[in-house]
Parts: C-alpha cells; structure tokens; sequence
C-alpha cells in the first residue's frame, strides 16, 4: 500500500502539469488542485454506520447507549498557588471543586521577575543577589511539584499538575488559562495579589471564568447556588460559563434585581429568558427578587445570599467599567471586599 505522503507528491506533479496547460482563468486552475487534493485525502469515518466523524459532540455512544457529556466543557481547574510549601484553605477548596466534578487540576505558583524588584541605580553585586535569590526560590517551588500533585490525589483529585512561572500574575495566569476552564483565586488581604483590588485585575487580567474563594473556604459545596441577575450581558456570560456547576445543584435561586436601561439605543435587542434557557439545560430554577440601588447592590446581593443559604454566588463581573465601579462603588466592588462565600465570575 503506497502511502498518502506518496500519493500527495503525484498529485502534485499532476496538478503541476494542469496548472502548465491551463489557459483558462485561475479559478478553474484552483478547482482542479482542490479535486486532486481531495481525492489523495484519508476519509475518516464512524466504524459503525460509515457516517464522517465529527469532533466536539456533547454526547458520545458506550455500548450502544447515548451518555450525556453536558459538564465536559469545564474539566481543566486552575488554582493561583501563592505559596509552594502549604497549601491554604483556597487551594483546599479548589482541590474539593475539582474532585466533585471529576475534574484535573494545576496548581500554579508564579514568581515576581527579578526585573521588577531592581531597585533604582542598584550596584552589580546587588543585582546579582536579586538574581540569586530568584533563582532560588524559583527552583524551590519547581521542587514542590511531587508534593503538590501527591496531596491533590489525596484529596480526591484524580489528575493534578504543577506549573511555576515568571512573571506578573494577570498575564502569567491568562496564558495558561489559555487551556484551562475555570480559574481558582484566594480573597486573602495579607497576601500579595489577594486584596479586593488586585483580585479584581486578576479577574480581568485572566480572561477567564473565575471563583473568588475567602480563605477560610475549604468546603466546595454546590448545593444551592444563587445567581445574581439583572439581565445584563455580563449576567448572561457568566450563567453560560457556570452551567456545568449549576447542573450539580440542587437549588438554584435567582436573585433577581432591577435591569439596567441601555446607555445608548440605536435598536432592539431580542429577548432573553433565563428561566427557559437553564431549563433547556436541565436546571431547575426559581426567583427571589431583590431591590437595592446601584451603590446597595452588593451588600442586598450577600444579604439575600445568607438569606437562601447559597454555597455559591454566580456573577457577572464589572457591569460598570472598573474604574467606575471602584471610584464611586458598585456590585462587584462591594462583593469582592465583604463576600463570606464563593463568588463565581465571569466578566
């Protein structure tokens, strides 16, 4: 059997000798490639019915019975590891998340550069020390990989990894959030990047879906789960990215606030229902309204989460541009400054 590699390369010459006797217009010339091309090409086929595959299915057959495959969209969970030699109630919660969704999780440490810790007109040995000192630390927290990974699975973690980087945090945690589904972010005010404020540009900086755990938060219940929604597109993102947590509760209650009018209306827009939409998705929902002002927002936001007893709050984040939100206060400012639960976020 020739192989295709083979099969190409006599295409090629083919169409090589077309493309020399062709005096027709390109077009018919770039016809005649694509047929050969195509014809030189492995058809990949389903080994049962012959029909082509197709990637990105959400259901799949075992043994002849179709399987739901509706949470396989957040299997990959990070977690922003600000310390390589304990592991803090943040890490634990993100640890517990994981295993109840039967999930894989990297745990990522990330190092300042040396660079930004240079201090003004500093002389070569002081420079070097810098350096040194870097160095070191960065091939501790390499180090710790073993242990990481051993006390994840002890958790209940069925795969787990360790990455350590250089860099700042925002972008460092956005290129690896590249391949991951869901960041896990510590609200910890004695830690570097763990202020309301910093979390807040990690939340933006990521890109990415976010929860906001307090540090005494070990405990990644879903049993009841609120969603805070006033209709907005950052509501609206945040429930699509938070539909594989919302399948695993058994409540769902939505927080149901004033809608923002639109600053500029140059049109419609088409409707959205919330209640059909999760039902589409196989969860139930009910509604408990709320009334606050844009500046009490936050705080009716927690008041009716203790009220319910939700384990997790889902928010959009930013529904203001940042600064606005927190020069003159708004939901996600308040939320990330006083939450005592897990905030899920999506900006």
């Amino acid at each position: 059997m020739r192989s295709h590699a083979v099969d190409l390369d006599q295409t090629r010459k083919r169409s090589s000798f077309e493309f020399d006797h062709d005096q027709g217009p390109g077009g018919s010339r770039q016809i005649v490639w694509n047929r050969l091309i195509r014809s030189a090409r492995p058809s990949v086929r389903c080994p049962a019915d012959g029909r082509h595959a197709r990637s990105g299915s959400r259901r799949q057959r075992t043994a002849g019975v179709l399987t739901d495959r509706r949470n396989d969209n957040m299997r990959d969970v990070m977690v922003y590891a600000r310390r390589y030699d304990s592991w803090s109630g943040g890490i634990e919660y993100a640890a517990d998340l994981t295993a109840r969704i039967d999930g894989a999780l990297t745990g990522v440490f990330v190092h300042p550069s040396p660079l930004y810790m240079m201090p003004p007109y500093a002389s070569g040995d002081a420079i070097q020390a810098i350096f040194e000192t870097a160095r070191d630390a960065e091939q501790s927290a390499h180090a710790a990989a073993g242990s990481f990974t051993a006390w994840a699975k002890r958790m209940g973690v069925r795969s787990a990894s360790w990455q350590v980087a250089e860099g700042r945090a925002p972008e460092t945690l956005g290129h690896i959030g590249n391949w991951h589904d869901l960041l896990v972010l510590e609200r910890d005010r004695e830690s570097p990047w763990a202020s309301p404020a910093d979390l807040g540009a990690l939340v933006l900086g990521s890109r990415m879906p976010c929860i906001v755990a307090p540090a005494s938060t070990r405990n990644a219940s879903l049993g009841c789960i609120a969603i805070a929604w006033n209709g907005s597109a950052e509501a609206v993102r945040a429930v699509h990215a938070a539909l594989p947590l919302l399948s695993h509760a058994s409540s769902v209650i939505l927080l149901d606030g004033a809608r923002r009018a639109p600053e500029i209306e140059a049109g419609w827009l088409p409707p959205f229902d919330i209640h059909d939409y999760l039902a589409r998705h196989g969860v139930g929902s009910n509604a408990k309204g709320i009334t606050a002002s844009d500046e009490n927002a936050g705080k009716a936001l927690l008041s009716a989460c203790a009220e319910v007893g939700a384990d997790l709050l889902v928010m959009g984040a930013y529904g203001r541009n940042r600064f606005s939100e927190w020069a003159f206060g708004g939901a996600t400012r308040t939320v990330l400054q006083e939450a005592t639960l897990p905030v899920f976020m999506r900006n």
